[in-house]
């Protein structure tokens, strides 16, 4: 555009294009309102925001006669200004979009009715397939509603068949198990007791795990019974007078379990199993005779697979017991 401007007497083609541009704009064709207009900022973006679709018919016309002119051609401006021929083509294409606008547009208003036409027509439609809809969702949850109480009579009359024969089974399982109150109220009362006597039991239990392990069965006897039995009496802490730690510690299935599994079944070893299964820690077992391996290889066998590691010390034959996994087996 300063190039344009800067002209004090343009060229006839460029005079001719600024023309153009006023009528199209709105203006007066003539130089003097074109070097105004070139002067505001604004040109290009008000060019570019044109309100095309309303040039009216006698700009259309007056711009048609400009179009028309042999020389008003972009290639034929463009060897006088390179600016120049940029409007001119703006011109031609505002030229272009108007003739055609104006048999385009009557199409779409037609169109825009017909469309108009089909929405009320689809809007109608969808109103009844909705009414539609919502009779048959009616009809479906009425129909649902009475396959429910079919159902619920039908269940109704399972459950009923069903109570009275446990009724019959309840009432010939209570005649025959009336000989077992008397085995049921002693266990409770046995578990109250024994309920009573838990600190206690978990203290002694706590000490048997963690310090009794490298003692012989009779000096674990004597330690228990002789001295942490009275100093926990003594200090007033309740617990069990014939504290066993088998008992207290593991449940006969599991010891049960063990014996089959290869431990032998003597108290001193079934105390061994315990602490074995319940330390936080890894054993170290003194086993010359290779029991303990072979009831925690049988025990384990089928759970995670072990490394043992074997190492000899003059008379006896010590065996440490480490896990691991078949991820370090190679290690």
């Amino acid at each position: 555009m300063t190039e344009i401007k800067s002209y004090g007497r343009p060229p006839v083609l460029v005079e001719k294009v600024m023309e153009a541009v006023m009528i199209l704009r709105g203006q007066e064709p003539t130089w003097a309102e074109s070097k105004r207009q070139l002067g505001d900022q604004n040109f290009l973006k008000q060019l570019m925001d044109f309100d095309k679709d309303n040039i009216t018919d006698r700009v259309l016309k007056k711009i048609g006669q400009y179009v028309a002119q042999t020389d008003f051609q972009p290639e034929i401006i463009g060897r006088v200004s390179s600016a120049a021929k940029s409007l001119c083509m703006w011109v031609r294409a505002m030229e272009v979009y108007g003739r055609i606008y104006r048999v385009v547009e009557p199409k779409k208003q037609r169109l825009n009715a017909a469309m108009s036409q089909l929405k009320e027509k689809q809007d109608a439609l969808s109103d009844a397939k909705a009414k539609l809809a919502e009779v048959e969702s009616k009809m479906a949850e009425l129909q649902k509603q009475y396959q429910e109480k079919q159902d619920q009579k039908e269940e109704l009359k399972r459950k009923a068949a069903h109570t009275e024969l446990m009724l019959d089974r309840a009432a010939k399982l209570v005649s025959g198990l009336a000989g077992e109150r008397v085995r049921w109220e002693q266990t409770v009362k046995d578990l109250e007791e024994r309920l009573g006597f838990l600190i206690g039991d978990c203290l002694i239990a706590a000490a048997f795990m963690s310090y009794i392990g490298p003692f012989l069965s009779n000096y674990r006897d004597e330690l228990v019974q002789k001295v942490w039995l009275a100093e926990v009496k003594k200090l007033g802490v309740p617990c069990d007078p014939g504290f066993d730690f088998c008992k207290f510690m593991a449940k006969p299935t599991n010891v049960r379990d063990w014996n089959i599994q290869g431990l032998p079944s003597d108290s001193f070893s079934t105390e061994n199993g315990v602490i074995v299964t319940s330390a936080s820690r890894w054993p170290l077992m003194v086993d010359p005779q290779g029991q303990a391996i072979k009831w925690i290889k049988n025990m384990e066998a089928s759970r995670v697979q072990w490394k043992i590691f074997i190492c000899y010390f003059i008379t006896y034959n010590i065996i440490l017991i480490q896990k691991h996994f078949k991820d370090v087996s190679s290690k």
